[in-house]
């Protein structure tokens, strides 16, 4: 007795039906003319999309940045035009009038609250001894600290943090908060290292007079950059009082930010390669089912062959 072996498909091998037709007839040029409109008008619907080359992109990151140790503060008095200055750079300090200049004590420290290497909050503490009868009134401060940006474009520069607080009463202590976030004017270009505003906005080699150093230079300075920082939001409170030394605290956090950068020719290429692909199978799905069409119900000429039929026999006579 011999046992039926049950058969299993191993492989598969399609069979098609083939339209064919003479090169330069009418079936040859639609089929040429199809594939044209099929690898044309992808190209041609993702540039009116106006979203095909990419000319900004978006990337989020926290800087890192850092408190460079370089200060310009001034507290000023109850006496116009007399404020107590001070200055960690000895190069401004050396061109404040001497009567004015009163040291502080200044603390300054760095936090990184979930070890990752970046800080998160930046403290400076500034106490100011005062003599009999001074009263602070108002503080302008001009700090300036390292900036460096590594996720997306790559950019190094100083940044300088201005604050400017008056009370019209007599005050022991200014408590300022916020958030300091990384500005720019344009957006940066992501091809090199990005080191413009990395030159010192106080230059202690071109320091000729007081007015080389005074806040509104320093701020017009400032201004004419793309990348700057700004404290934003900023809260500011006061305590009055006429204490033996004046408090000026500045707690600043970074957060992560929306930088804006130019994507470099690779990236823009690859984004524009992504879009066509995406409209390409869109406009191939349906003219496949257009070329299906016209050459099954014979709207152009072809002669039908079928695989696996078996092949004529030519006569000659």
């Amino acid at each position: 007795f011999s046992k039926e072996r049950v058969m299993v498909e191993v492989y598969r091998d399609p069979l098609f039906k083939r339209y064919m037709a003479p090169r330069f007839s009418l079936a040859w040029v639609f089929k040429v003319l199809a594939w044209v409109l099929i690898l044309v008008l992808p190209f041609l619907l993702a540039f009116w999309s106006h979203s095909m080359w990419k000319k900004l992109e978006t990337i989020r990151e926290q800087p890192r940045v850092s408190f460079k140790r370089s200060m310009i503060v001034s507290f000023e008095t109850a006496t116009p035009g007399s404020p107590l200055l001070w200055s960690s750079i000895p190069e401004v300090l050396d061109m404040m009038p001497a009567t004015q200049v009163r040291q502080p004590v200044v603390k300054a420290w760095d936090e990184d609250g979930n070890v990752d290497g970046v800080n998160d909050d930046l403290h400076l503490s500034i106490s100011l001894p005062l003599k009999s009868g001074e009263q602070i009134h108002r503080v302008s401060l001009a700090a300036f600290y390292s900036v460096e940006l590594h996720e997306g474009p790559r950019v190094t520069m100083e940044g300088m943090v201005y604050v400017q607080e008056a009370s019209p009463l007599p005050s022991s202590r200014l408590d300022v908060e916020g958030h300091l976030l990384f500005h720019q004017t344009n957006p940066i270009g992501a091809t090199a290292i990005r080191t413009v505003c990395n030159t010192p906005l106080v230059d202690t080699t071109s320091i000729f007079s007081i007015a080389d150093i005074r806040f509104p230079t320093l701020l017009a300075k400032n201004a004419v950059r793309n990348d700057t920082l700004r404290v934003e939001p900023k809260y500011a409170h006061w305590a009055a009082g006429t204490p033996d030394d004046f408090v000026f605290n500045m707690h600043l956090r970074v957060p992560h930010q929306n930088i804006q950068y130019v994507p470099d020719w690779s990236e823009t290429i690859k984004f524009a390669w992504v879009q066509y692909l995406a409209m390409f199978a869109f406009v191939y799905f349906f003219a496949q089912i257009g070329m299906r069409f016209v050459f099954k119900e014979q709207i152009v000429d072809t002669h039908v062959t079928r695989d696996g039929d078996p092949a004529k026999k030519l006569h000659q006579f």
